[in-house]
């Protein structure tokens, strides 16, 4: 069947239930005790509606499959005649008909009348609306006394080859103010892929060496493809080198074009696994056939792909440390150790080095290799490791790489977050031990450095805070036996990642009280500890960003002050240092912050002046 004739039968399938008029209550048909013509409605709730139905085999849109089967419900001269047509044979991927023919033998006018099928996941209505299993229906009018009317629609099975899929026809109907409706199901068996596919793959795959993967597909089916596309599932550590036929779409989808009956191809993938302690991996491989701008799967395999050890063992720390966790502005000192475990002496290595992450200052990196000044990648040849010109079998050796990260988080929006950086090593030799089939020895290794968050806590006093909405009473300067009251602000704001259980405290100073006004931006707000006059606020959890993107959270409490003859010339303490601790989410880590400790000097509080802190007598 051309495409022409398939949009052609399915624009007589797109008129479906979404453009129809609303029906009335469809009642379900109860079989009659004996054969009688059709009754008016208010009869037919006591003794039903005579029905036959009859569903036959569906009519495939490949060319060449023979034969019909009938089922046979009821064949009575006098009832509703309902016959089902599909092909004895069902492809996956391939367009085939269903055509539903309705037969009038009673002596009454079914009105309004209409034949459905609904198809469940496996199959599907043809259309550029139908999604998986759908719902199509065609109108019929009228049907009169001893009339027929017949429908046909376009469908496709996609389910997998030797499942029985359950599809639905009915036809519904008015007598009267009435409506009717006789449902029939029959099990389709989807026969198997008009495309077989096969991968062939090496036995076991060297860690971080090229290897070649090969797929084949050929149509065995007589239905022409007029557009496939072929798209491959990658392991998550694979690495796209190149492939024989160049690709469409990001490395993994090829458009294929037209394959007609009996032609076949193939499409050979290279590239590499880096999967770091990975002993198994999974490749993928899906065709589609493309009908009216929607894909439809014809054919799917899958092929394990077994890791063996690598010929030269890779090993990374950082800072010394295999799991080290850095800090925004961190120094990072990579080591990198090499291995042969070939069995042979491989010659002339060479080791690359890249070091990726937006916090990476690629201007700080050092080594006693090279370093290339447009790509910042570090370079380890045999000019200037002259052990790397024959590496004996067994013999080892390690380089250094150098970099700072730079001090301030890149935050332009919400979502910049969980910050990293990854150093991604290989290294190569042309030397080859006889079991590789490889044009050269390579094996690759990366380890990704988490960067935890920051948090940070300002601590500000005021004695004249009327933006606050708190009125502190009391003289300026301080007088001593005379009560002042200030209020204390903290500020919190947290950068790079999502924190929990965010603690801060300090305590009050002597001489001062705690006067229980309390504010706050968030849920909570600062609590008072009587017995250690310890000042705590806790918050739940802090978004990253907050206070950075957003504005930050903000809690006020009013102390009073009353001074003693000692502090007579001087700011007198009011609060200790604060320091806030939370639990990044990211990291693990612990993040601490703090601020200073607060006198009556409230440097914060311009309209106190340098002398107004000093208390007086």
């Amino acid at each position: 069947m051309s495409l022409e004739d398939l949009e052609r039968k399915l624009s007589r399938t797109s008129r479906a239930k979404s453009g129809r008029k609303k029906k009335a209550p469809v009642l379900k048909q109860q079989e009659p005790e004996e054969r009688t013509a059709i009754p008016e409605p208010r009869k037919r709730m006591k003794t039903g509606v005579i029905v036959g139905v009859v569903v036959v085999c569906i009519l495939a849109a490949a060319a060449g499959v023979a034969g019909m089967v009938l089922w046979r419900l009821s064949n009575s001269a006098n009832a509703i005649e309902l016959e089902t047509a599909i092909p004895d044979e069902i492809y996956r991927g391939i367009p085939f008909d269903m055509t539903v023919q309705v037969a009038n033998n009673t002596n009454s006018l079914l009105q309004n009348a209409a034949i459905a099928i609904t198809t469940p996941e496996g199959i599907t209505v043809l259309s550029t609306f139908a999604g998986r299993g759908s719902i199509a229906e065609e109108t019929i009018g009228d049907l009169g006394t001893g009339s027929l009317a017949k429908k046909t629609f376009s469908l496709i099975a996609t389910g997998e080859p030797g499942t029985d899929i359950p599809v639905s026809v009915s036809v519904d109907y008015n007598l009267g103010n009435s409506r009717f409706e006789r449902e029939q199901k029959q099990n389709v068996r989807i026969a198997k892929s008009p495309i077989v596919l096969s991968i062939a793959k090496p036995d076991h795959i060297v860690q971080g060496s090229e290897f070649e993967i090969t797929i084949e597909y050929e149509n065995q089916s007589q239905f022409d493809f007029q557009d496939v596309v072929l798209e491959t599932q990658y392991p998550a550590s694979f690495l796209f080198r190149k492939a024989s036929l160049t690709p469409d779409s990001l490395n993994t989808m090829w458009r294929l074009g037209a394959v007609n009956s009996g032609s076949k191809g193939s499409i050979s993938i290279t590239g590499v696994l880096d999967g770091v302690g990975e002993t198994q991996a999974d490749f993928g491989v899906t065709i589609s056939a493309v009908f009216l701008g929607k894909p439809y799967p014809v054919a799917e395999g899958r092929s394990g792909l077994t890791l063996a050890p690598s010929p030269i063992g890779l090993g990374i720390t950082v800072n010394k440390n295999p799991n080290y966790v850095a800090r925004i502005g961190d120094r990072l000192v990579y080591t990198i150790r090499y291995e042969n475990q070939s069995g042979i002496a491989l010659a002339d290595m060479v080791l690359r080095a890249d070091v990726i992450g937006e916090l990476v200052d690629s201007s700080s990196l050092q080594t006693e290799g090279l370093i290339d000044p447009v790509t910042h990648q570090a370079i380890w040849n045999a000019n200037r490791i002259p052990g790397l010109r024959l590496v004996e079998p067994g013999a080892s050796g390690e380089v250094d790489l150098e970099v700072r990260l730079k001090s301030t988080f890149p935050i332009q929006r919400a979502g910049d977050k969980n910050f990293s950086v990854e150093l991604q090593v290989r290294v190569e030799s042309p030397s080859v031990p006889y079991y590789l089939s490889a044009s050269k020895t390579s094996a690759a290794a990366a380890v990704k450095t988490k960067v935890s968050g920051l948090i940070f806590l300002d601590a500000r006093t005021f004695h004249r805070d009327a933006e606050s909405g708190i009125a502190n009473s009391g003289t300026v300067p301080p007088r001593v036996g005379v009560p002042t009251q200030y209020t204390v602000h903290w500020i919190v704001r947290n950068y790079a990642t999502d924190v929990k259980t965010a603690v801060a405290e300090a305590t009050l100073e002597e001489g001062v009280r705690w006067t229980g006004v309390v504010k706050s931006s968030g849920e909570s707000v600062p609590l008072f500890d009587e017995d250690t006059k310890t000042v705590s606020w806790t918050i739940d959890s802090i978004p990253a960003t907050q206070g950075v993107i957003s504005d930050p959270l903000e809690a006020i409490f009013q102390i009073e002050l009353v001074p003693s003859g000692i502090w007579i010339g001087q700011s007198a303490p009011l609060v200790g240092a604060a320091k806030l601790k939370a639990t990044d989410l990211f990291t693990g880590l612990e993040l601490v912050s703090g601020d200073l400790a607060v006198t009556t000097a409230v440097p914060d509080d311009v309209t106190v002046g340098q002398s107004g802190g000093k208390v007086i007598p």
